[in-house]
């Protein structure tokens, strides 16, 4: 998405405000997407929520990288400037229940957090963009339905053990991926974690190191595709990934206990007798 803003009126101005007679209310939502070098500096009646999506932004309060959130308080001056390619998803909301919401979800302001570029949030964020352009007699409502949930799920991820979190991301990769050459460094960017912390997670949720899990896919594979394809051997190796057929078959052999062409050739025996 490009830099897009959204707002309750046609004068920017009227939507720094605070609003102390309401629960809650959201202002003004949007997209920053900035090419080039750019800073801001300013303070607000409202909060303002932060979402990082690429690039790098630096504040008074520390560094934001992509997955990153900050939360501004009302009338905190805040700046921050960068100088690469950014963009970041952002609301300003007020309501005397905005400090206690922040609260029940862990959202601790002026805190750099690390929740990961989540797409759900993202969603969450399309929708509220919506009904500022909607903008009917229940669109408030719904803008406030939206912004709790976008505050409860990056709550839900700031208190997150990356310790203990399953690694669905990269396990659906391999399963979409696994006859491609998948580095483990590849899927441990995925899940934002070290090599070492990635494998121990890993084995710790699937009782299978990366790799082993890797070639169960593909062992998996290779056993259909040896019962149901005319193919020959290297064809499917090949097919798997493997980019030497010979290795395809020393590992075929190791895991199942004889050769591919052995395994092919009793599979379809038993299948016509």
């Amino acid at each position: 998405m490009s830099t897009q803003s959204y707002y309750l009126t046609a004068l920017e101005p009227e939507t720094n405000r605070a609003m102390p007679h309401l629960a809650l209310s959201v202002n003004c939502a949007g997209i920053t997407d900035e090419k080039f070098a750019f800073s801001n500096s300013k303070s607000r009646l409202d909060y303002y929520f932060l979402y990082m999506q690429t690039g790098k932004l630096y504040t008074e309060n520390g560094v934001l990288l992509p997955g990153d959130l900050i939360i501004f308080e009302p009338n905190y001056h805040f700046s921050y400037e960068s100088q690469e390619p950014t963009s970041y998803l952002w609301v300003h909301f007020t309501g005397y229940e905005s400090e206690k919401i922040l609260e029940e979800n862990s959202l601790a302001p002026l805190t750099v957090m690390h929740i990961g570029v989540d797409e759900n949030i993202k969603e969450y964020f399309e929708k509220l963009f919506l009904e500022f352009i909607i903008n009917d007699e229940k669109s408030e409502e719904m803008r406030i339905c939206f912004l709790k949930q976008i505050l409860i799920l990056s709550g839900r991820r700031n208190r997150e053990d990356p310790s203990n979190r399953l690694p669905l991301k990269s396990i659906s990769y391999i399963n979409r991926h696994y006859t491609r050459n998948i580095s483990i460094e590849q899927l441990a960017d995925m899940e934002e974690m070290s090599l070492t912390a990635y494998r121990m997670l890993f084995k710790r949720h699937t009782g299978l190191s990366p790799l082993q899990y890797i070639n169960s896919r593909r062992l998996s594979a290779a056993c259909t595709l040896l019962i149901q394809s005319r193919n020959s051997i290297a064809e499917i190796s090949a097919q798997l990934g493997f980019s030497d057929p010979y290795y395809f078959s020393r590992f075929f052999k190791k895991q199942i206990g004889i050769s591919p062409k052995q395994y092919q050739k009793k599979q379809q025996s038993t299948s016509t007798d």
